[in-house]
């Protein structure tokens, strides 16, 4: 009664603040009448909030369908995803293949990986795989298993497509479905032997691999944490790296103890100067060899042309490295393009900033985090 009393109190004296607030401003609206709160929500409704569910992934949606036990529902989802939303994780890890196979719905694990879901990508918090728990005995599923068997060609196709378009689609391509790139192909060899082809495809599709974008070392540390030893061929990796310029695959090369710094110098490209200089920063060279390396810069300086020769060194770090390390090439350098065009290049060069390294890219790995690498 009390509480009554008091509600009835403060309804009154905020109605007379109102009413004196109303008399003072003419031109005040009075409040508007608060709509009547809905109890309660239709089938349709539900179902709406579920599918509209703003920064759930696609697996949590199924999740949400589950609860509800809408069969409807499930199979409307699974129906409308977006193939790039199809290898998402739920909050709880799973992907919507390994929610379907715990399950035990046959005709959603074969819709699903119609639509491109993968077979090979783990539980977040695990290593273990659809593909796996399909193999559970007692457990039968045929027609998926036909599936898998087909998709897998298609698979090896994206993984030889996206490495041609150099490491940063391989690594989303990866992260995507984790299709094994080690698996033993039928004739022998692994997916990832044929990132040896691509270096040429990159270099010739003019594909620039800036120092931020040049992630094959990182990703084959990664790769060696997820799916074992990598055992690459080091003289075609060498020509990975040459193809690509990557001196920071020149490094890892040498790290590995596979060849050493005579026999890399003796089969790296002759005709780029800045190739050189990235050769030179990365291997400890005699004197001998600096002032052959030097030779060799010189003869290329003062063969091409001007212009293809300030393409050659567009990177204002090469300049700098090339001014302090070969003076008498640097000289020839600018005789051969001017000193006010090696000026303006290296006016506001900045220090190579420092590599974030392998184990940033491992983790957005294991969480199916799809950032864009260097866009």
């Amino acid at each position: 009664m009390k509480r009554t009393l008091a509600l009835n109190l403060i309804l009154a004296s905020s109605l007379a603040v109102s009413a004196c607030s109303f008399q003072k401003n003419p031109n005040k609206l009075p409040p508007a009448t608060p709509e009547p709160v809905k109890i309660g929500m239709t089938k349709e409704e539900v179902r709406e909030q579920v599918i509209k569910m703003e920064g759930a992934s696609f697996p949590d949606k199924l999740l949400g369908a589950i609860k509800l036990k809408d069969e409807d529902l499930l199979f409307k989802l699974v129906r409308d995803v977006d193939q790039n939303e199809v290898n998402q994780y739920a909050v709880t890890g799973e992907t919507a293949l390994e929610i379907a196979i715990t399950h035990g719905w046959e005709e959603v694990i074969i819709a699903l990986l119609s639509k491109g879901s993968s077979p090979y990508k783990p539980h977040k918090k695990g290593s273990y795989t659809p593909i796996q728990m399909l193999q559970v005995p007692g457990r039968s599923f045929n027609e998926a298993t036909g599936i898998i068997t087909a998709n897998e060609v298609k698979y090896f196709e994206q993984a030889k497509s996206s490495m041609n378009l150099g490491p940063a689609y391989l690594i989303n391509f990866y992260s995507e479905t984790r299709f094994p790139l080690l698996k033993v192909l039928s004739d022998g060899s692994r997916t990832i032997d044929f990132i040896y082809e691509s270096g040429t495809d990159i270099a010739k599709n003019g594909i620039n691999l800036s120092s931020r974008c040049d992630l094959y070392v990182d990703f084959f540390e990664a790769l060696e944490r997820l799916e074992g030893p990598l055992n690459l061929d080091p003289e075609r990796l060498l020509k990975l790296a040459t193809d690509t310029k990557s001196a920071k695959l020149l490094a890892y090369i040498l790290s590995k103890k596979s060849l050493s710094s005579v026999e890399i110098l003796e089969k790296v490209k002759r005709d780029s100067v800045d190739w050189k200089v990235q050769v030179a920063e990365v291997l400890s060279l005699t004197r001998e060899e600096k002032e052959s390396v030097q030779e060799e810069m010189i003869k290329v300086i003062e063969t091409i042309t001007p212009q293809v020769l300030q393409n050659d060194l567009s990177k204002c770090e090469s300049v700098v490295s090339l001014k302090a390390n070969f003076p008498q090439a640097f000289e020839r350098l600018v005789n051969k393009l001017g000193a006010d065009v090696i000026d303006a290049k290296v006016i506001d060069c900045l220090p190579r900033g420092k590599q974030q390294g392998w184990q940033k890219l491992y983790e957005d790995i294991l969480e199916g985090n799809l950032v864009g690498y260097c866009e």
